[in-house]
Parts: structure tokens; C-alpha cells; sequence
């Protein structure tokens, strides 16, 4: 049987114990109190922290942040709507910075995205710190709680695009492209797109913002891939797995896309960057990249922008009703840069397009050299012959002219090699030589046309948007640039060492040949009759002998192709008008509304309003002295001139125009018209970045 006094100990002692347990749980209870009203505290000061960014960063301006810094302050002090818990300290001017965020920065400190400024605002900083009263007076832990948000404003993104008139694809369309492309590549298109699979490029669009992705793209480095060296296999490649993905109902699309994944991956051309072709302002946005591009004009782009890198100047036959034949040469002299997307609140309208902060697209700078076979101008001949042979008032005083400087008897012009020949009296075995004279018509049968195509470009000029967002209006600078037109016998017209240089193509020569008989009577019959050759040797048949030129006509045009420009606008709310920047492509019919053109009167445009204008340019084969004579006297031979023109005139624009314009139609080159199309979406308050 147990002690009564120990009994009594025992449950003294048990007391204690649950004393000293229930004081630790009201310490622990109280510790618990004071540290959730500190995370209480310091969400509300986040809070007040976001909210305060958020308003300044919806007020600011690009060049002012009062505005900003005013609206972040009263979001946090205000006495009735103010977020600042009671008791604590206001948000002071300092504690609110406005400067510039962009998505360059490194990962693990995204704060480092956010620099201080004063000017291109964007985004308004709140940081402070505030040490809160405490709950418990015995409570000795740190209260400082400092918080920190950045809020962006959302800008405004614009985008330009320049593009091909080329909208549908026929037979003779298709053909030529297989050549022009795949000249430019270097190689050959194999298999020959067919003409679905073309215009299967034309209608289907991929987004940018996916094919960045595709490349290996994720946010917040979009910049880096844009500048990044690819070859065109990779880009037609992720282009291909794009229209993929998307679930592509063109089946000739995506077959042309895979030969054209194969040519390129033979070419051997350069590398290139997406962002030479695709101009993206640093630190654009997922939704601002979210763009739809054209598949056709996006290859055409990029086979355009490695040939301007390369040595390789394609070699294209083009086939011309009543030309023996015609061959073309192509080579990419300056980059195209078919869209452009940035903030057009940084514009600076009187820089134009020397603007750091410029939205500017152009279309490739090309040159090209035709080379024309005009023997199978049969008619042109005719025609030409009977001109010059005429013993009309308008051949007379070149003849005359020919006469006194030559000392030959020209005065029996005639259209062949057939003249009249004085035998001679019988004095030896051989016969006097004599001379005949003679008149070749276009002696040189290859015409050559180089046109130095000057790119058609744009630039945003300015933009303005309602409170709503979606009336707006964006305006642009387009224009189709100045070009070289030449017309004669062309040399060095690929070379990047030496100019180009234009000489007269023969038009029409006249001239003589050495010619005698081996036997002569009486100088009334002769036999024998032998033409003196380029050895200086008589020889049998007149083909044989040597012509020599004593003066001749020319054609040559070296002339420049003025440029237009013209101020463009763009507005809504009609949607289609200005679409926003990841708007669906549009399907209406028609011409899409969002595009706008700018056409000039152009040299290009109508060849044979240039040729109309030609000079025909004397020369002469015994010297300077002769040609500078005889353009004296062209004065004397207008309506001979006149004539010639007119030939040429009506025989030659036919041919030259339908040879140029279908091959410039084809590289999205078009001197007298640039289609320009905008997107824009305006600001619409700001985001939380940090």
C-alpha cells in the first residue's frame, strides 16, 4: 500500500509540467501570430507594391514619367482608395523609378531587364521597405520587409509587309519559277514544282511566332534565334514542320516544300539570319510575334537573301514569241526585308528610314541581264534593209557624207553585197581591185537589256490609337526606288570590282568589201570574181571576204527610272483595314484590304515608250575623227532616223516587254508598284513583368 505523502508529491510535480507545456504552446502561439502578421503584411505591401507599378506603368509616356510616377503614388497613398496598410510610412517619390524593361537580360536575375531612364519609358519600378510595429514588445527578430515590382506597359506593336504581286500561278508562272529559284539556289529544282505545288506556297501561311519556336525559340529568346546563322535547308525545314504541325490541308504545299528542302541542302549557299529577312524590334513580345507569314514569299525571302550573299548568278530561258532565243542572268544585289515589327511610339518621324527605332520592309535590289538572239527577226530585217537601202532623200546625204570622207563611190547603195565593179583595162593577169560597197542590217545578232531593279520599300511614319484600342491609324512611307535601264552590248554587269559598261548594238553598217576578177575583156566581161579575205588573200565566194566598216548607226540606252513615293494610311475600326498584329490572315475576296499600293510611271513599265526615245548613235571604223564628223551630220538624216526609230520601236518593245516584266513579276519585283500591308495593335494598359 502506497505513501499517502508520496501520492501527493507525485501529482504536485505533474502540474509543472503541464504548465510548462501550456506556456510554450502560448510562446509558440504567439511567435505564430506575430510571423503570420508579418507575411500578412508583406503580401499587403506586394500587393501595393504591383498595384502602384501597375498604375504607373499604364500612365507613363515614352518621354515623361510624372504622368507615371503621380498615378503610382496615389495608387498606394490615396486616404480612401490608397493600398498602403495603415500605419506604415506613404510611398515616397524616390521608392518609384520609370525607365525601360526589355526581354534581354540574364535568367537568374530578371530584374537586371529593367534599367532606369529618361527617356523610351515603358515600364514604372516600385521598391521600398518598411519596418512594421510589432505585436509583442519581447520580440527582439527583424521586421524590415522590402518589396519590389516592375509593370511593363503594354506598347504598341505595328508591322509592315512588302510582298510579291504574284497571287496566282499559271503554267508559264510555274516554269519560270522552277528556273528562277532554283537558279538562285545554285542548282535545279528536282522534281520540277508543278503548278499546285506553287500556288499551294501562295496560299498557305505559317506564324512566325511558331517557326521561331520550331528553331528552338522560348521565351525570352527570340532575339537570340532571330540572329542566329542558318542554313536555307534548316529554315524551309522548320517552315515545313510548321505547315505540318498546323495541320496543312496543301498537300502540294508541303511536296513543294520538301523538294525545295532538297535542292537547298545541294546548293552550298551561305548562311543566313531569319532576322536579316524578318526585321523584329529587341524585346518584342510573344503576341507581337505572333504574325502570319506567306509561305511563297517567305521561300522566295530566303533564296533571295542567301543569292545576295553569294557569287551565284542564276541563268533563266525565257521563251518569247518571234525571238530565236532569250536568256536571262539574275543576281540579288541587295537583301530584301519582307516584314518589319516594332513600337512605333519610339519613331522618330523625321529620321525616316535612317530611324535606330525604324519598321521598315524593302524588296530585294536585282539585277538582271537579258540577252537577246534577234536573227529570227525576219520582218525587222526586211524592214530595216529597205530603209537603209532606199535611194530616197533620206539615205542621200549620208551618202554624199560617206563619199567625201571615204574617198569611195558609195553613191550606188545598194542592200546587198552585189555593187558595181569597174573591171579595168587587161594590163596583167589580174584584174583592178575594186571596191564594193555593201549594207548589213542588225550585223550583231545579240541584243543585250540589263536593269538594275531598285527595291520598293516602306516605313512607318506615325500612329494613333483611341481609349478603346481599336480605332487606329498608322501611317507610312512607301516608294518604288530609283532603277538603271541599258540597252546595247552590255560587259561587266555582274562584276563587284568593275562598272558596267553600255556600247551601241549595231543597228545598220555600211561598208565594203575588196573584190576582183581573175580575167577581165575589154572591162565589159569578167570572170572569176574573188572577195579578199582576212589573210589578205582573194578567195572564192563573197561570205568569205573581210567587211570593212566605214560608219554605222547604234542603239544604246543608258538611262535612269525615276522614283515615286507616296504617303500611305492605314485605319480602322474596319478591321480588315488594320488588322491587329496576330489577326487571322484574311479570307475575303478580292484584293485584301490591308494592303495599299504605290506606283509610279516607270521606264520599266513600257519598253517601248523607252525605245521610242532611243538615240541612235553614228560610228565608224577608221577612227574617232570619222564618227565625231558624221554626228555633225546627223542633223542632214532626221527622217532616216525617224524611220529606224519607228522599226525599232514597233518590233522591238513587243518582244522585250512581255521577257522583262513576267521575270520581274517572278522575283516579286515590280518597279512601278510596291503592295504594302500593316498590322497594329494598340496599348491596352500594362502587365506585371517583375
Amino acid at each position: 500500500m502506497k505513501s499517502p505523502r508520496l501520492s501527493r508529491h507525485a501529482q504536485r510535480g505533474s502540474i509543472i509540467v503541464n504548465a510548462t507545456i501550456a506556456m510554450s504552446l502560448m510562446v509558440i502561439l504567439l511567435i505564430g501570430s506575430e510571423l503570420g502578421y508579418l507575411f500578412y503584411l508583406k503580401r499587403e505591401l506586394q500587393k501595393t507594391a504591383d498595384l502602384a507599378a501597375l498604375a504607373g506603368a499604364t500612365s507613363v509616356t515614352t518621354s515623361d514619367c510624372s504622368a507615371g510616377r503621380t498615378a503610382a503614388l496615389n495608387n498606394a497613398n490615396n486616404a480612401t482608395t490608397g493600398n498602403m496598410p495603415p500605419g506604415l510610412l506613404a510611398l515616397a517619390g524616390g521608392e518609384v523609378t520609370c525607365g525601360r524593361w526589355t526581354s534581354a537580360g540574364t535568367v537568374t536575375d530578371p530584374a537586371s531587364r529593367f534599367t532606369s531612364a529618361t527617356s523610351s519609358l515603358n515600364a514604372v519600378q516600385v521598391q521600398f521597405t518598411r519596418t512594421p510595429a510589432s505585436l509583442l514588445a519581447f520580440f527582439t527578430g527583424s521586421r524590415t520587409i522590402s518589396v519590389h515590382a516592375v509593370a511593363a506597359k503594354a506598347l504598341p506593336a505595328a508591322a509592315l509587309s512588302i510582298r510579291s504581286t504574284l497571287i496566282t500561278i499559271d503554267q508559264s508562272k510555274s516554269d519560270l519559277l522552277n528556273a528562277v529559284i532554283g537558279g538562285l539556289l545554285g542548282g535545279s529544282i528536282n522534281p520540277p514544282l508543278t503548278i499546285g505545288g506553287w500556288q499551294g506556297l501562295v496560299n498557305t501561311n505559317v506564324s512566325l511566332l511558331d517557326l521561331l519556336v520550331q528553331l528552338g525559340a522560348s521565351a525570352g529568346t527570340y532575339d537570340a534565334v532571330l540572329q542566329t546563322n542558318l542554313t536555307v535547308k534548316q529554315l524551309i525545314d522548320a517552315t515545313l514542320a510548321v505547315a505540318q504541325r498546323n495541320g496543312s490541308t496543301a498537300t502540294a504545299a508541303i511536296t513543294a516544300l520538301q523538294s525545295l528542302s532538297t535542292t537547298a541542302n545541294i546548293a552550298g549557299l551561305p548562311q543566313l539570319k531569319l532576322g536579316d529577312l524578318l526585321g523584329v524590334a529587341t524585346g518584342t513580345s510573344s503576341t507581337g510575334l505572333d504574325l502570319d507569314l506567306q509561305v511563297f514569299q517567305l521561300i522566295q525571302g530566303m533564296v533571295q537573301l542567301a543569292n545576295g550573299s553569294s557569287a551565284i548568278a542564276a541563268t533563266i530561258p525565257i521563251t518569247v514569241p518571234g525571238v530565236a532565243g532569250v536568256t536571262a542572268q539574275v543576281k540579288v544585289i541587295e537583301k530584301p526585308q519582307i516584314s518589319a515589327i516594332g513600337n512605333p511610339d519610339l519613331i522618330t518621324p523625321s529620321l525616316g528610314s535612317s530611324d535606330p527605332n525604324k519598321i521598315y520592309v524593302r524588296t530585294a535590289q536585282i539585277r538582271t541581264l537579258f540577252t537577246f538572239n534577234l536573227s529570227g527577226l525576219t520582218n525587222t530585217v526586211s524592214q530595216l534593209t529597205n530603209i537603209l537601202s532606199s535611194t530616197a532623200n533620206a539615205i542621200t546625204p549620208l551618202t554624199n557624207f560617206l563619199s567625201s570622207v571615204s574617198s569611195l563611190s558609195l553613191t550606188n547603195l545598194v542592200p546587198s553585197l552585189v555593187g558595181v565593179v569597174a573591171c579595168g583595162i587587161v594590163l596583167t593577169p589580174d584584174c583592178t581591185v575594186s571596191k564594193v560597197t555593201y549594207v548589213s542590217v542588225l550585223p550583231t545578232a545579240a541584243l543585250n537589256l540589263s536593269i538594275d531593279s531598285g527595291s520598293g520599300s516602306a516605313y512607318v511614319t506615325g500612329h494613333s490609337c483611341s481609349g478603346d484600342g481599336y480605332t487606329k491609324s498608322l501611317t507610312a512611307n512607301a516608294a518604288t526606288s530609283a532603277a538603271d535601264l541599258r540597252i546595247g552590248t552590255i560587259s561587266n554587269a555582274f562584276s563587284s570590282s568593275s562598272a558596267i559598261s553600255v556600247s551601241p548594238v549595231p543597228v545598220g553598217e555600211i561598208g565594203y568589201q575588196e573584190s576582183r576578177y581573175d580575167a577581165c575583156l575589154l572591162s565589159l566581161i569578167c570572170s572569176g570574181q574573188k572577195w579578199k579575205n582576212s589573210s589578205g588573200n582573194f578567195v572564192t565566194g563573197q561570205t568569205n571576204g573581210v567587211k570593212t566598216i566605214v560608219a554605222g548607226l547604234g542603239l544604246k540606252v543608258d538611262s535612269p527610272v525615276a522614283a515615286s513615293s507616296k504617303a500611305l494610311t492605314f485605319s480602322a475600326p474596319a478591321a480588315t483595314n488594320l488588322p491587329e498584329i496576330d489577326a487571322s490572315p484574311y479570307s475575303g475576296t478580292g484584293n485584301d484590304p490591308s494592303y495599299q499600293s504605290v506606283t509610279s510611271t516607270s521606264l520599266v513599265t513600257s519598253l517601248s515608250a523607252t525605245l521610242g526615245g532611243i538615240q541612235l548613235q553614228p560610228y565608224g571604223s577608221t577612227g574617232s575623227v570619222l564618227g565625231s564628223v558624221l554626228i555633225g551630220t546627223v542633223s542632214l538624216i532626221n527622217s532616216l532616223l525617224s524611220s529606224l526609230q519607228g522599226v525599232i520601236n514597233t518590233a522591238l518593245g513587243p518582244l522585250l516587254n512581255p521577257a522583262v516584266n513576267t521575270l520581274l513579276d517572278a522575283l516579286g519585283v515590280d518597279l512601278a508598284k510596291s503592295d504594302v500591308g500593316a498590322r497594329m495593335s494598340c496599348s491596352r494598359g500594362a502587365e506585371l513583368v517583375y
